[in-house]
């Protein structure tokens, strides 16, 4: 594509134009190529195609959420011819969109033509031309990412943390829920950043006696709660799920008669959570208390190798709890 726009400062461009760069990559990604490059010229064939099934430029300005002067642009500009295959795509994505916005369909459905595209796309490596990575041809990064089970994998967080919050709602556990309100955590195998770990957006909400989710979980939505699983996993790499609960010194005696290990957090031997709870947490023990300061509500943090697991323990306890009057 000549003439194409520079995404950053370099000394040497690609066949598309963009500068390529051996330091600070990172901060160029395919998607700035896609945003920058690609996306714009799909825009022009939209509009050219609308324009041509008789829609006004005020018209086709309000269906793209564009200004009348940015459509007269696009329209009074030809088209640019990209290498293959992302002429097809470009050509067939515009008619795409265009159809849909024909037929009045949501925003939504827009979204995901546009964004399994662009997965596509990356993922056979067609979109490494718009990308600012010296060697492209040997980058795998969008191969990996979105072609690997890493996706699948993620939805599989996603709906065994949904369904240990249905598994919670089974019993009434509202007296182990504390004023700063329960999340519940689990995070992908081989977690290394809060971003690998996925939770409820807004923590649980407990509305006449029932746990409710503000939003899906997503991952990355809990910094504190994460950072503790992830403490707890260089003690025990097993552990991959975590909730935190209400403590008080009357479930002490129940649990541990039950046979539960306990460990406890000394802030002034371990530090504080989350990093201290790699050093108070017991391998073995699944429970860890941190028993609160000034400020800070005493909590008991139940950890299991996933969501479910850890939600069939909290409904264990809870019942054991209210069995010996403890609640």
């Amino acid at each position: 594509m000549p003439g194409g726009k520079a995404l950053h400062g370099g000394s040497e461009t690609n066949k598309y134009g963009v500068f390529i760069s051996e330091n600070g990559v990172f901060m160029w990604p395919p998607c700035s190529g896609v945003n920058d490059l690609f996306l714009p010229e799909v825009r022009v064939r939209v509009s050219k195609m609308l324009s041509e099934r008789g829609l006004s430029q005020h018209q086709i300005a309000s269906l793209l959420g564009v200004t009348q002067t940015m459509v007269s642009r696009y329209l009074r500009k030809e088209p640019q011819i990209l290498l293959e295959p992302l002429e097809s795509h470009a050509q067939a994505l515009a008619l795409e969109l265009a159809e849909s916005l024909r037929r009045g369909e949501g925003d939504d459905v827009r979204v995901k033509m546009i964004c399994s595209q662009c997965m596509e796309l990356r993922s056979s490596k067609a979109f490494c031309p718009l990308c600012s990575v010296k060697d492209s041809a040997s980058c795998m990064a969008c191969v990996e990412l979105l072609t690997g089970s890493r996706f699948a994998e993620n939805e599989r967080v996603v709906q065994e943390i949904n369904q240990a919050v249905h598994i919670l709602n089974r019993k009434d556990i509202s007296f182990l829920i504390p004023e700063v309100r329960s999340n519940i955590a689990m995070c992908l195998p081989g977690a290394e950043t809060p971003l690998d770990v996925a939770a409820i957006p807004g923590r649980l909400v407990l509305l006449e006696g029932e746990l409710k989710t503000l939003s899906p979980p997503r991952f990355g939505s809990s910094r504190h709660l994460s950072r503790v699983l992830l403490s707890a996993r260089e003690v025990d790499s097993r552990i991959r799920a975590v909730m935190n609960l209400r403590w008080s010194e009357r479930y002490r005696e129940p649990l541990e008669r039950a046979g539960y290990g306990i460990s406890y957090l000394k802030r002034e031997v371990h530090g504080e959570l989350p990093g201290g709870c790699a050093k108070a947490l017991r391998k073995g023990t699944r429970f860890l208390v941190d028993p609160g300061g000034f400020g800070i509500e005493p909590a008991l943090y139940v950890f299991g190798e996933g969501a479910v697991q850890v939600a069939l323990t909290v409904i264990a306890i809870a019942e054991l709890i209210k069995k010996k009057g403890g609640e």
